[in-house]
This record gives structure tokens, sequence and C-alpha cells, in this order.
């Protein structure tokens, strides 16, 4: 899907003793978006993409790297990238509303009804 949008996605090896996630970039060839999995699963997965996407939705020039920042305050472009990422999956209100009905008695059930209901 990405490729179809002119977006081209690679994943890279994770280097070790570093905190880096993904990696956004306006290329001469095209929007490129490059993630690390450095952690292998599938909620970092989108943790990390989305915002890597957004930083390209908004067209933020210059390569933007992501990882932890061991306490650094997240720069003006990484703030207006975080804010639409968070809710392009699941709106805050969906989390809460299912939080709120659930509080206390979340169960295995429970969580896999709400995600088989928003696939």
């Amino acid at each position: 899907m990405l490729a179809g949008l002119g977006v081209r996605f690679v994943v890279v090896p994770h280097l070790p003793r570093t905190k880096r996630d993904g990696a956004a970039a306006f290329t001469s060839d095209g929007p490129v978006v490059a993630l690390t999995m450095r952690f292998d699963r599938i909620d970092y997965f989108w943790f990390t993409l989305l915002p890597e996407l957004a930083h390209l939705a908004l067209e933020h020039r210059g390569g933007h790297l992501d990882g932890e920042t061991d306490g650094d305050e997240t720069n003006g472009e990484e703030a207006a990238a975080n804010a639409p990422a968070s809710g392009w999956l699941l709106s805050d209100a969906e989390v809460k509303a299912f939080a709120a009905q659930h509080r206390g008695k979340l169960s295995k059930p429970a969580i896999e009804s709400f995600a088989a209901s928003h696939s």
C-alpha cells in the first residue's frame, strides 16, 4: 500500500546499544520510511510506523530519527507528528469508552472482541 503511494518502506537491522526505532525522510527518489523493529511486536510496529508516516503527511523536511529520548523533550515536529498518529488507528474516545466499560474487569475476551470490532 505504501509503495502505491510512492513511499519506500524498509526494515533495517537495529544497531546494538542504540534506541532508534524509525526514520522518515524525503529523498530525491521520493519519501522513505525505515523501521528498525527494535522491539519485534505488532503494537510497537504501529507505534513506530504511524508517526513516521505523519512526518511525511505533514511534509516535515529533513530527516527524522525517532526513538527513546532519554528524558529529552520532544521537539515541535515530533509533537506535531505524534498528534495525528495517535488517533489514526483508534480515537481517544473509543479507547476511553472501552476502558470505562471494563474498568477493573479487563479480560482477554473483552480485548479480543474490542480488537475484532475495530479491524
